[in-house]
């Protein structure tokens, strides 16, 4: 603009456009809302856990991930070089790296892919604890297996009912931030007599901490779709 145009004067540079309205369907958002609160009107019921008792046995103690791996009770599997090309966010075989154990991305590849580039790759089994040093110590541990772990992210598998993976995955995410040396982060083994019970346990709390997280999602969209309902003028609120 030419200088002897300009005028001092308040008000906004450009002028904002206002968005167009989202163009939504009055009985699949009644519908949607109908089916959101038809999920929050059943929260899921509390895990029954019984009562601790003090106990009366030895501790069963500590011990380093470097000399567990030496001991034979824990095994270390490598996470896989994989290049960015063979990544396709809508293949069928998750991929677990340190993105995903941070929650910033979610990837997979294909399995014809993996046969024909990386015949040796190897898949998590349930139970897996996955895990990584950078950007900070941080963990997961593998229900159902089948995905494939992707360098510098490592595998943590248990072979000893002492070292149980859900204790495993928690100590990992307890190391300080900076904390890269994972051959000398201290880890919690299980008395044996008490490793059933506490393994059924923890994986009752973390179902219900699923079953939570999913009515926390409902309870998000759900929101959602009533300010779009309410906004749009498509229903109204009584």
């Amino acid at each position: 603009m030419l200088t002897r145009v300009l005028r001092a004067r308040t008000g906004d540079l450009v002028v904002p456009v206002a968005a167009a309205p989202r163009s939504v369907e009055t009985a699949e958002l009644g519908a949607r809302i109908t089916e959101l609160t038809t999920a929050l009107a059943a929260p899921p019921t509390p895990p029954a856990l019984a009562t601790p008792l003090p106990r009366s046995g030895p501790p069963a103690g500590t011990i380093t991930i470097g000399a567990a791996v030496e001991r034979g009770d824990l095994r270390v599997l490598p996470g896989l070089r994989l290049r960015m090309e063979h990544v396709d966010d809508d293949a069928s075989v998750r991929l677990i790296g340190p993105a995903e154990l941070t929650g910033t991305s979610r990837r997979a590849v294909d399995r014809l892919v993996l046969a024909a580039h990386y015949p040796a790759a190897e898949f998590t089994e349930p139970g897996d604890v996955v895990f990584c040093t950078a950007p900070r110590p941080a963990a997961l541990v593998e229900a159902d297996g089948g995905a494939v772990v992707t360098f510098p992210a490592r595998v943590l598998r248990s072979r000893t009912a002492r070292l149980l993976p859900r204790v495993l995955a928690a100590d990992v995410r307890a190391q300080p931030t900076t904390a890269r040396t994972w051959r000398g982060w201290t880890v919690h083994a299980v008395p044996d007599d008490q490793a059933g019970a506490l393994t059924g346990m923890l994986d009752d709390l973390a179902r219900h901490h699923a079953a939570l997280a999913e009515q926390l999602d409902a309870l998000d969209r759900l929101t959602a779709a009533l300010t779009l309902g309410a906004t749009t003028g498509t229903l109204d609120l009584m």
